[in-house]
């Protein structure tokens, strides 16, 4: 079944624009975003070791330590080759425009599993 041809990519493309491409001054820059959770590269880590909160986590996990699990760096993930297919692909392009349509490894990574941990 084909679909009807897509009206105007530029409109849609306008539309569904990433933050850091909408010309709004108080948009971030999603290259200065973590890829692994939440808030910007630069900024400090709101619970550093030895926070409060994590006495209270691990109290109320009932362990005597928490493990621990500091975040990888992108480039030291491994990534499956991307799957989508080129029709697919293309489909995508005409809905929402092609520059809002990303497949490197940054993209998918910063979408993966929602941002889950710091």
């Amino acid at each position: 079944m084909k679909r009807p041809p897509s009206k105007s990519s530029k409109a849609n493309t306008k539309t569904h624009a990433p933050a850091s491409n909408t010309g709004n001054s108080s948009a971030l820059d999603r290259l200065k975003l973590r890829w692994n959770g939440w808030g910007q590269t630069g900024h400090p880590n709101p619970l550093p070791d030895g926070a409060p909160q994590w006495n209270l986590l691990r109290e109320a996990l009932g362990l005597t330590t928490l493990p621990a699990t500091p975040a990888k760096k992108l480039a030291d993930c491994v990534l499956p080759l991307n799957q989508l297919p080129a029709a697919a692909k293309h489909g995508l392009e005409e809905i929402v425009g092609t520059d809002n349509v990303h497949v490197s490894d940054f993209e998918r990574s910063f979408h993966a599993r929602g941002q889950s941990y710091h």
